[in-house]
């Protein structure tokens, strides 16, 4: 479970993910993605299912990488954990 610290960053990072795209594209992809975990290389976000992880892998994993970089200061492996 990620730290308060943690959670505000990511809070920022998903403020700037919504900056880039339409209301309707963050509620339906980004709504409701939280860190399942974190260290110092990577970071594991929790979605829904298989078809979200290769959805946000296609197209947005440009703007989640700079995202993650601009909000945590470095730069992040993104994984996903699918919710079973």
């Amino acid at each position: 479970m990620a730290d308060k610290e943690t959670q505000n960053l990511w809070s920022k990072t998903l403020s700037y993910i919504r900056s880039k795209i339409e209301d309707t594209a963050f509620q339906t992809w980004f709504d409701g993605i939280k860190i399942n975990s974190i260290d110092e290389e990577s970071i594991t976000l929790t979605v829904p299912n298989r078809f979200h992880y290769e959805w946000l892998e296609s197209k947005y994993r440009t703007l989640i990488n700079d995202a993650v970089k601009i909000s945590f200061g470095t730069p992040l492996i993104v994984n996903y954990s699918v919710i079973l």
